[in-house]
């Protein structure tokens, strides 16, 4: 083929297709801070929120949907079982649900862990334990992996809740209670690689994967405290003790040698410095009681820090943690989000939806809708932007709404 011939044929593709980066792959989206970087969406709804185009029953579970090829990915639970389905993105046409035989059996039953994606299988993590990888495109099991048992953990009180992160050719996740607290799977032996050194209590935070000092190191916040492990053995290259009983589904954020760590329930947020050497200690540069994320990561850009908290959205300034503004919001102790521009969509825990223009300077709320009129405060998956659409996973319906600017 021509050179000439194969660009004539990458023009001709539809832009969706070229628009790599607004695949969403896993939880957080393509870059894992809950940001879509799509042009040409509205910069305000209707007073009756923007054109829902279709809805569909998925199940209860608190997962976030994920978006590939044109298709979305929903992991819930129906039936009293844990329910894979896949959806046609743009009319909501049901392809496939696949099922596994158990699912969460406690308060709040279904899923918690966002699958996640590679180029041929989609991996899940069921609140009893059981890690599955199907095929992308049929659902087809191809191996499943109880973690608790592998690990001799204990179910914890809430389910298994992190969402797994790949990582060359391993999949990473915290597991349970009284075992390992992270394990990695080999994806191309199906086995366990290895086990973390440190083992305790787990929380619903996904591992992250961070370069500090040009050194790999996987971020791993849990009840015990941070750890950086090594991504080749799960030793423990350091860590930070918990000063308080964190349990919290928030991820560290790490920049410029500075790390930020935030509890749910009203304990707050600390910023520390590290370097990363395993003979360090890092230290705390200061704590504060607000905000204090329940279970979304904050987003950082440049030097602002945006974070939700109970009713509020707040604006830090990073890394001296000064405030720079706080603006009242009917989030519900939610706070789900996802940026595009300098705007933001919030989903509060009772399924009102909010978009709000959000800077360094200010936050202007533009429009807000309720979408979900019978909800009990138990909506917890983020929002997905994906090709001009905002998809929204309610209790029980995931709705499809057109966001496009015409």
């Amino acid at each position: 083929m021509t050179c000439r011939l194969l660009c004539l044929l990458v023009l001709l593709l539809p832009l969706p297709l070229l628009a790599i980066d607004t695949e969403w792959t896993q939880y957080g989206g393509p870059t894992g801070n809950f940001t879509s970087h799509e042009k040409k969406l509205l910069n305000s709804w209707p007073d009756s929120g923007p054109k829902e185009l279709w809805r569909q029953k998925v199940g209860a579970g608190f997962a976030s949907p994920i978006a590939v090829d044109g298709k979305i990915y929903c992991f819930a639970s129906l039936d009293d079982k844990d329910a894979l389905t896949c959806i046609d993105a743009d009319e909501g046409r049901l392809f496939w649900t696949e099922f596994s035989e158990s699912t969460y059996p406690g308060s709040m039953p279904g899923p918690r862990a966002t699958p996640t994606v590679d180029d041929e299988y989609i991996y899940t993590f069921g609140g009893k334990g059981d890690l599955i990888c199907r095929d992308l495109i049929d659902g087809r099991e191809r191996w499943t992996l109880d973690i608790l048992s592998e690990t001799s953990a204990a179910l914890p009180s809430w389910g298994c809740c992190s969402s797994p992160t790949l990582f060359s050719n391993l999949l990473l996740l915290q597991t349970g209670d009284n075992g390992p607290l992270v394990v990695a799977i080999n994806r191309d032996t199906h086995k366990i690689a290895w086990q973390s050194e440190e083992t305790g209590t787990c929380s619903y935070s996904r591992v992250l994967p961070t370069t500090i000092n040009n050194q790999t190191q996987l971020l791993t916040y849990t009840r015990n405290g941070l750890f950086a492990l090594d991504p080749n053995t799960g030793k423990t290259l350091w860590k930070i003790p918990p000063k308080k009983s964190y349990s919290s589904g928030v991820a560290p954020i790490y920049s410029n040698g500075h790390l930020l760590l935030s509890g749910s329930y009203g304990e707050g947020s600390a910023m520390f410095t590290v370097d990363g050497k395993s003979d360090s200690s890092p230290e705390c540069l200061w704590e504060k009681k607000s905000p204090s994320n329940y279970i979304v990561t904050p987003l950082l850009e440049g030097d602002c820090l945006y974070a939700p908290d109970g009713n509020a959205l707040y604006c830090l300034h990073w890394p001296d943690g000064k405030e720079l503004w706080k603006t009242d919001l009917p989030l519900a102790s939610g706070g789900q989000y996802v940026r595009y521009d300098d705007k933001m969509i919030l989903l509060s825990r009772s399924g009102e939806l909010i978009l709000a223009q959000v800077t360094p300077q200010k936050c202007t709320l533009i429009s807000k809708f309720k979408l979900f009129q019978d909800e009990k405060n138990e909506i917890l998956a983020s929002p997905l932007v994906y090709r001009g659409r905002l998809y929204i996973k309610g209790t029980q319906d995931l709705v499809c709404l057109d966001i496009t600017s015409k």
